[in-house]
């Protein structure tokens, strides 16, 4: 596929058209429009302008919320979709109407994304997503994995990825993000959900005259960071470091500078312990001072360490309530710094906190 947008709309219409045939098998007195569940950062909500709607019709998805009131001492954190949430959210659907059977006959699909890039690239408990599975499978909903980085989750899970494609009955993974190539995607399914795809990309466009470039990208991406492992004997210039060492990395860093008091003060991180290979950034301080900070740290030591931020606009947002954090990033560990001495990282951002402290 050209990209994920296609390719999870396209998998999104052909798990809502199997849900519309089971309803006339079913007989039912009044064939009900279908929709899809989703937890609340879902990519489709939040970057796609409501394709769903305007491409497939159809109507406003039903939002994965949270069960209980989370403990407030964990400040910023918002946590993925868990089991316990989806229960939740399918019995108060149900409480709203007088049949209790109405959430399963217009839920379709429910897409669960692996790992939330939105919060941090956390990533739900394994335990919970085969709950999840169990529980829509006795429900006759299918189960779609929006995997964009679903080799990050696998690494983070510490599990294979056929082990980790197992539960699901769709998959979608991105080739340019974590992989590294150019462009494209994938979207994986049995051998009739696959034939229909190949149909809808026809209808969606998607047939380019040439897919090669992107095809060879892809694989040779897909190749090196899924073929790949720590004990590999490669050359210094096709060496390529797993996720899983990326990730511990990530953490060792982490670890050292949450243990800083002045990085303390005005630095935290979600989650606290990276799941995967990327976390966020959240900074006590204005977007015009966390600026004018990162610039006069690489007068200091050369050292860049942000490209941009983005400001927490919300009052509703907990990084406001909670910890006044006024901004943030995204920090991924990749290609491309991963092969950086830890303590470049921590020298990095030790002193733009110390410039910070000097902004006050």
């Amino acid at each position: 596929m050209p990209s994920g947008v296609m390719a999870q709309n396209i998998a999104l219409l052909i798990h809502s058209k199997q849900k519309q045939q089971q309803q006339q098998q079913q007989d039912l007195k009044s064939q009900q429009d279908v929709t899809f569940a989703c937890h609340h950062t879902s990519h489709l909500l939040l970057h796609e302008h409501d394709a769903f709607t305007h491409l497939l019709q159809m109507k406003k998805p039903l939002i994965i919320s949270t069960a209980n009131e989370y403990d407030k001492t964990n400040g910023i954190h918002v946590p993925p979709a868990r089991f316990e949430d989806v229960m939740h959210t399918f019995k108060s659907l149900e409480q709203q109407g007088e049949d209790n059977d109405d959430a399963t006959k217009v839920i379709s699909t429910l897409i669960l994304e692996l790992p939330h890039r939105e919060i941090g690239g956390k990533c739900t408990p394994w335990d919970d997503v085969l709950q999840i599975k169990q529980f829509l499978k006795d429900q006759n909903i299918a189960f779609h994995c929006d995997g964009a980085r679903l080799v990050e989750a696998a690494a983070g899970y510490g599990l294979s990825l056929p082990e980790v494609a197992q539960p699901f009955d769709s998959i979608y993974i991105s080739f340019y993000k974590g992989l590294d190539s150019i462009a494209g995607a994938m979207l994986l399914g049995n051998k009739d959900f696959c034939d229909e795809a190949r149909i809808w990309l026809r209808r969606f466009g998607g047939n380019l005259c040439t897919l090669l470039p992107y095809a060879v990208s892809s694989w040779d991406g897909y190749r090196k960071h899924t073929l790949v492992d720590d004990d590999d004997d490669m050359t210094s210039t096709t060496k390529i470091v797993s996720f899983q060492e990326k990730q511990r990395k990530l953490t060792r860093i982490v670890q050292q500078l949450s243990s800083d008091a002045v990085v303390k003060k005005y630095i935290a991180f979600d989650p606290p312990t990276p799941e995967t290979n990327m976390l966020h950034v959240y900074l006590k301080a204005s977007k015009e001072h966390c600026e004018k900070a990162r610039d006069e740290t690489m007068i200091q030591t050369n050292i860049r360490v942000f490209h941009r931020i983005r400001e927490v606009f919300s009052k509703g947002h907990p990084a406001c309530d909670i910890g006044n954090f006024q901004c943030y990033l995204e920090l991924t560990m990749g290609d491309g710094n991963v092969g950086l001495e830890d303590d470049v990282f921590l020298e990095g951002w030790k002193t733009f906190a110390s410039c910070l402290s000097k902004l006050e």
